[in-house]
């Protein structure tokens, strides 16, 4: 992997600890309790570093010495059909968004640090569980592609 030299701005270290943030997380264990982070949590942070990678503008070209598919928009720029998973979006069923924008809707609806908790109890109800793993599907589906 890339290293970032002494000297580099303070933007580049920021990026990177940020990036080592985000992967520290991705390897904490899951707690089985609702104090627990969702299982999605995990698919969604791989997402965002892939985003984030395979963008030559952000992150230049070394992922693709990783296997990557590096271009100047990234992953993030491919679309994906949310099919029956519409509502955990907040968009019609059977939508075409880009990955970013999917990712960001996402986002939009995590609570207090968990994600798909619309009423922010930190917990989730049935009908948010339900959300939660229709994204949790999609995201999996284009980690995995």
């Amino acid at each position: 992997m890339a290293s970032v030299e002494p000297g580099a701005s303070a933007a580049t270290w920021r990026s990177v600890a940020a990036i080592a943030s985000v992967v520290s997380y991705m390897l904490t264990p899951v707690d089985a309790t609702t104090a627990g982070r969702p299982a999605s949590k995990p698919d969604a942070d791989a997402l965002a570093l892939n985003i984030y990678v395979t963008n030559s503008t952000l992150a230049g070209n070394a992922a693709a010495s990783y296997g990557f598919a590096v271009s100047s928009t990234g992953l993030g720029g491919s679309t994906a059909n949310v099919g029956a998973g519409g509502a955990a979006f907040g968009i019609n069923d059977n939508t075409v968004m880009t990955i970013t924008e999917l990712l960001s809707r996402a986002n939009a609806r995590a609570r207090k640090g968990t994600l798909w908790d619309a009423n922010a109890d930190g917990s989730l109800n049935s009908a948010e569980t339900i959300l939660r793993n229709q994204v949790y599907s999609l995201f999996e589906t284009i980690n995995n592609a």
